[in-house]
């Protein structure tokens, strides 16, 4: 009962047990005792959450978690039966402990449940959580593991696992859109530029009143500033100046968006035409509307129209990779353009349906993050010389 105090616990038991050599009154050995277990508990869970999580404190874990079911099943039972044990619950004849998180977003709790050895129950109204939680939750325990028994890449022909499977196909695709606009990403020849360390470009100023006109009547363009080399077996980055490339390095515009419309026409995709709101979302946020104010008024804005045509590509190449993998495309679809560039010659396969969405849903999610790294709102990074990605906040910046 709250409040109460029992025979023989005196506040400050323990100084008084010390100081008068006499036994330690029971009440005072278990906080004690308690106090120990929140110690030892609190370093068990340092120890948890370590990542790379250690397999042996994984299975000590589990080992807790499964023997206090076990316990509490066995009340449950009354004392009529059996008791339950964790061999009960490893085995199936007694059920795991289930974990339900309603509001599961990308479902964190769930996959630290089944980390942990219980069976976890997700659920989010929102779409993109809804296809984070399946490529974090379901597939991973579904097909992780290779599959004998199953169709795949391995080389024996069988299921290699989710990793390697997406691997695999991922470089099908990687290969698939290279032969297709290759020819839009040239290799420069070297002129022996020393390299930088940065550099610095024209940022609209948002505030500007006339560049924001400017951009509503369609009066502003994409120009070249600069562009980052790499060289072949060495370290380190060259910058190279936008104006110091030949005329027939650039991609011809008018040619772009001809091939954007074949593409459309053939692949049945379409340039987001959907409109950017123009509302904040309050009063001191701008949300997505900031781009707005300079004539972005669609997603399609927010890419130049090379980088646009590699998206829709990507895209492509995505949603006919399943098809592929599940044997609905013919022999001559699935290898016409791998075999023009001698690599990875890539034969219909007959995969089961669902481990072919699996593939297929983490293949998708990889254009989502080269949508993020590449449109035309990236700004450069100096501290990690690469590109950073447009969503730094839940916001469109306008660089």
């Amino acid at each position: 009962m709250v409040g109460s105090t029992a025979a023989g616990c005196l506040p400050g038991g323990g100084l008084w047990g010390v100081c008068s050599g006499e036994p330690i009154p029971a009440c005072q050995r278990s906080r004690r005792e308690a106090s120990l277990g929140r110690a030892n508990t609190a370093k068990f869970v340092e120890r948890l959450c370590k990542y790379p999580g250690d397999a042996r404190v994984i299975a000590e874990a589990q080992q807790h978690i499964l023997e206090a079911h076990a316990e509490r099943l066995t009340k449950e039972g009354g004392t009529g039966g059996p008791p339950v044990t964790v061999e009960d619950i490893i085995e199936g004849r007694a059920p795991r402990p289930k974990v339900l998180d309603m509001f599961a977003g990308g479902g964190a709790i769930p996959l630290e449940a089944l980390r942990l050895g219980c069976e976890a129950y997700a659920l989010d109204l929102n779409p993109v959580a809804h296809i984070i939680e399946l490529c974090t939750l379901v597939y991973p325990q579904k097909y992780g593991k290779p599959d004998p028994t199953a169709k795949g890449s391995a080389k024996d022909g069988t299921w290699a696992g989710l990793a390697a499977e997406v691997r695999y196909w991922g470089n099908w695709v990687l290969e698939k859109v290279k032969a297709e606009i290759g020819d839009l990403y040239p290799l420069i020849p070297d002129p022996d530029y020393r390299a930088k360390n940065g550099g610095t470009g024209f940022q609209p100023v948002q505030g500007d009143l006339f560049i924001q006109t400017q951009g509503k009547e369609k009066r502003v363009g994409a120009q070249l500033m600069a562009v980052v080399c790499t060289r072949p077996g060495a370290k380190g980055k060259t910058y190279l100046s936008g104006s110091d490339l030949p005329a027939e390095l650039l991609p011809d515009e008018e040619a772009v968006h001809q091939r954007i419309e074949a593409l459309c026409k053939k692949a049945r995709l379409t340039v987001p035409y959907e409109p950017i709101s123009l509302l904040r979302p309050s009063p001191n946020a701008r949300g997505l509307s900031a781009v707005t104010r300079h004539g972005l008024t669609t997603f399609g804005d927010l890419f130049t129209s090379r980088q646009m045509l590699c998206l829709l590509t990507f895209a492509a190449a995505v949603r006919e990779a399943p098809q592929v993998i599940v044997g609905q495309a013919s022999v001559e679809q699935a290898s016409s353009l791998l075999e023009s560039t001698g690599k990875m010659p890539v034969l219909p396969g007959d995969y089961d349906e669902e481990q072919a969405k699996g593939v297929a849903m983490a293949l998708a999610i990889a254009v989502d993050r080269v949508a993020d790294r590449g449109s035309s709102l990236c700004h450069w990074d100096n501290a990690y010389t690469k590109t950073a990605n447009t969503f730094g906040r839940q916001a469109l910046p306008m660089v």
